[in-house]
């Protein structure tokens, strides 16, 4: 077994355990952790522990020190050493009375170093979303690339539509002054996925799709029906009222029925259908600019 193919087999539980593990050691002011009593703690193999603990550091949420102890008593000697070539192999005398060089390996302890920052150790797709959400401008194509990755393999569905609308959220807030708010109303599921507000946003925007507009998002594996568009079209009304709303967009990324797609690009406001190419193109260029400004000027 391949060590990516044991990183597989390891149940999320086993990283949720570690994440509560590691930040309650922080929280307690801990700097350094060893596998032997990460893997007691958290009640996991020694092995999986030691894959997970490797997997972070390769991530570069934790780091690989070395701290030599006696090998009587478990005195600690010397400081704390990034690399191994570092550690002096010198005598030491131990209090204890006990004489060893400190190049032994035998006397190494490997620990893991916490970072000090106050971080999530590992936030799910949709909380890593959410944080990116509040403040996410310039994102690099490589992110949402990743992100989309996740999102195509996501094994909840009704889970997944919801992070999408974090992850088309923070593709319209790549247009310049945007501000943009995911789930509308979390208290009222009647309410659009996303609104995007560009009173201080670039002037083709607020032109021609008015103050704000809405998104709404469907992922799931039927097309969307014209009832969907339906519904939708009655919350755009209802923001063309207040907002003075022109345009407002539709996300389907299995496609529209045909009698949906008959609905779009009619009436005022006006909906206009995106699908899983657009949602791709969107992705290719880190923004939603392009996609939006083709649909509105065709």
């Amino acid at each position: 077994m391949t060590f990516s193919d044991k990183l597989e087999n390891i149940p999320s539980k086993s990283w949720k355990e570690l994440e509560t593990y590691l930040n309650r050691e922080r929280s307690k002011g801990v700097r350094y952790v060893r596998k032997p009593i990460v893997a007691r703690e958290i009640g996991v193999d020694g092995n999986d522990t030691l894959a997970m603990l490797s997997e972070l550091c390769e991530e570069g949420i934790l780091a690989a020190k070395v701290k030599v102890n006696c090998p009587d008593c478990g005195t600690q000697h010397g400081g704390v050493y990034d690399r191994q070539s570092e550690v002096p192999n010198q005598k030491k005398v131990c209090m204890c009375g006990s004489e060893f060089r400190m190049g032994n390996r035998s006397n190494w302890r490997v620990v893991y170093e916490i970072p000090e920052d106050d971080l999530d150790f590992f936030l799910s797709i949709g909380e890593r979303l959410k944080v990116f959400n509040e403040s996410a401008d310039d994102l690099p194509r490589s992110f949402f690339e990743e992100q989309f990755g996740e999102l195509e393999n996501y094994d909840n569905p009704q889970h997944r539509g919801q992070i999408f609308d974090y992850f088309l959220g923070l593709l319209f807030q790549q247009l310049d002054g945007a501000v943009v708010k995911c789930r509308y109303n979390e208290n009222n599921p009647g309410e659009l996925d996303v609104i995007a507000n560009f009173s201080q946003g670039p002037e083709w925007a607020f032109k021609s799709l008015g103050c704000a507009t809405g998104v709404e998002n469907k992922w799931e594996k039927d097309s969307a029906s014209l009832g969907d568009i339906g519904k939708f079209g009655s919350k755009i009304q209802d923001l063309h009222e207040r907002q003075g709303t022109k345009v407002g967009f539709f996300v389907s990324m299995k496609g529209y029925t045909e009698d949906a797609q008959n609905e779009l690009n009619t009436g005022t406001p006006r909906t206009i259908g995106f699908t899983k190419q657009d949602v791709l193109q969107m992705v290719k260029d880190a923004t939603a600019k392009n996609v939006i400004q083709d649909s509105i000027f065709y």
